[in-house]
């Protein structure tokens, strides 16, 4: 196999918020480090009739938008790409969800993705997210939000966070 590297001397390095593109790269005998390739997810399912996992392409974002809330950034003041900005109104509303339920909201684990849930409504993807609490780990508090297509990635809306 002459000229084509062992996939063990691959590496991924990233994902693009926006488009979902990921890349990997290698190590050549010299240490020097090289993009080898790009790897786009499949498309998420337009399923209206079944909930579907959160798509790989949209946890990145996700996640930062739970680091944010839980860092006390409602608002999402300090921006996320891809990411639609949160009205006062809407901000005010999440953070006192999240204090009325009593807990301090934790960064995201990757268990959470094991019961988030989306599904595709004709123009849109509404999504459920699972929230984490440091005092008791998974919680029934739920972030409520919005996918669209834009252009060739996605962009996100918060809804809402809330116990259903």
């Amino acid at each position: 196999m002459h000229g084509t590297p062992a996939i063990d001397a691959c590496r991924f390095i990233g994902v693009d918020a926006g488009s979902g593109t990921g890349w990997f790269h290698r190590q050549d005998q010299n240490g020097v480090q090289e993009v080898t390739g790009e790897l786009r997810p499949a498309p998420p399912a337009k399923d209206g009739e079944s909930e579907q996992p959160i798509p790989m392409v949209w946890r990145p974002t996700l996640a930062r938008i739970v680091e944010a809330f839980a860092s006390g950034d409602f608002g999402l003041d300090r921006g996320i790409p891809v990411v639609a900005p949160v009205s006062a109104e809407t901000a005010s509303q999440i953070r006192m969800s999240i204090a009325d339920y009593g807990a301090t909201l934790a960064p995201l684990p990757d268990q959470a993705w094991d019961t988030s849930v989306c599904i595709w409504y004709g123009d849109h993807w509404s999504l459920l997210v699972d929230l984490w609490t440091e005092e008791e780990g998974r919680s029934d508090l739920v972030l409520d939000a919005r996918v669209t297509e834009a252009g060739s990635g996605y962009r996100t809306a918060v809804h809402l966070v809330y116990v259903p």
